[in-house]
């Protein structure tokens, strides 16, 4: 990160792991449905100024995909429990072997 107005800079760093775990569930003869939880947790270090802070926070994600044959449509969502932090969502579509 780069302050233009005062010409300092500094550092971000962060690392986030986590845990899915995801049961798959037939649909048919040709399709499965897979919901998931991704528990976790992240860290954070900023620094700049002769300053510097570090935190963690907990984390978890769920959602649902849906496979059939070479398509594959997941939707999920993901919340960092931070103040004031929202929770995310995304939904995509995959088409492959």
């Amino acid at each position: 990160m780069t302050d233009t107005s005062s010409g300092a800079s500094g550092t971000a760093v962060s690392l986030a792991v986590s845990l899915p775990l995801s049961v798959a569930i037939p649909v048919g003869s040709q399709a499965r449905l897979a919901p998931f939880v991704s528990p976790g947790a992240g860290l954070g270090h900023v620094s700049g100024g002769g300053e510097s802070e570090s935190g963690m926070r907990m984390m978890r994600g769920f959602g649902i995909a849906f496979v059939a044959g070479r398509v594959q449509v997941t939707g999920a969502a993901r919340k960092i429990f931070i103040d004031g932090g929202t929770t995310l969502y995304g939904l995509s579509v995959s088409v492959g072997g």
